[in-house]
């Protein structure tokens, strides 16, 4: 990672690669995740780190400027990560961006990884690269994997998007759809992938090595809470993008298969639960709380579509 300190010339900027990362209150994950981009190996290109104080009212702007000139801060008032991954696509010239979290750790390779990608792939639109657990210290930890599974966004779902965690995309591309929706919160990198898929030539693309650590979601308590987060984002991205989603929210509350789906993995947890007991807790955790786990991340999916219908009727209300 070179200096960040504007420098070079507009040619070679344009050539380049410029490292986005959105902040908001980050203090606990940040100053690992800025150490990690200052390390990446070198990408092959002129490349820089663009750290964006979105509003933060903890230490965050404090780690950010004493890592200065190493990374370039920039603040955005209006709140949101839409809104700041595009001030910091406004503050660079380079052609090709990169995104990732306060709270994610890029492995070395990540952005040699990501621009090899983009050179291998020429006709690529939006590239994506696995999202891990950082620390997995827990059995919630590694689950909460399945919630950011790149792979399957980019090459298993019926309609394609990329995770913006790990994402990687050019300036025209961006330019051409007006960059992310910052009246979304959430979900924003969904809906992006989905205009992009509309909009321009090419594809979306997995980089297998280009590997980012996020810290996950490591208790059933914040699994639930991510699932509730999720299912607000489905109830709006199937409110706006219903044509193509082939479902409204209504429809996605009302599917009885998603609720057998849940009522079978709980049967299945009690199932194991029972064997769990009669092994004398021998049983390794992926198999007896797995169940649980998705059923609890499934059923607080549907409550947050729920959720946001509701915030839709109810007048001075918000899912938000």
């Amino acid at each position: 990672m070179t200096d960040g300190n504007p420098g070079a010339s507009e040619r070679t900027a344009a050539q380049g690669v410029s490292v986005v990362v959105p902040v908001h209150n980050a203090a606990a994950t940040l100053a690992t995740c800025v150490e990690a981009v200052i390390a990446l190996d070198d990408p092959g290109v002129e490349s820089e780190a663009v750290f964006v104080d979105n509003g933060s009212t903890d230490e965050s702007r404090d780690i950010l400027r004493s890592y200065e000139p190493r990374i370039r801060v920039v603040s955005e008032r209006r709140r949101g990560p839409s809104a700041a991954r595009n001030a910091g696509v406004r503050a660079t010239l380079s052609d090709l961006l990169a995104f990732t979290d306060a709270d994610c750790v890029p492995e070395p390779q990540w952005l040699a990884e990501l621009v090899a990608a983009a050179r291998a792939y020429p006709d690529a639109s939006i590239i994506g690269g696995p999202i891990l657990a950082w620390r997995p210290a827990t059995f919630a930890a590694r689950f909460s994997e399945r919630m950011f599974d790149q792979e399957r966004a980019v090459g298993a779902t019926r309609l394609p998007y990329v995770i913006s965690a790990n994402l990687c995309t050019r300036r025209d591309v961006l330019d051409a759809v007006g960059g992310f929706d910052e009246t979304l919160r959430t979900g924003e990198d969904v809906d992006l992938s989905y205009r992009v898929n509309a909009a321009c030539p090419g594809r979306l693309v997995f980089a297998g090595r280009a590997v980012v650590r996020h810290v996950n979601p490591d208790t059933l308590a914040k699994i639930w809470q991510k699932g509730l987060e999720h299912g607000r984002t489905v109830g709006r991205l199937a409110e706006r993008h219903a044509e193509i989603r082939g479902e409204t929210a209504v429809d996605r509350l009302l599917s009885a298969r998603r609720y057998t789906r849940i009522a079978k993995r709980l049967a299945a947890f009690a199932a194991g639960g029972v064997r769990h007991l009669a092994t004398g807790g021998s049983t390794p955790d992926d198999e007896w709380l797995d169940p649980l786990f998705d059923a609890a991340f499934n059923g607080a999916k549907q409550v947050g579509v729920a959720a946001h219908l509701l915030s839709t009727i109810v007048p001075g209300s918000s899912d938000e």
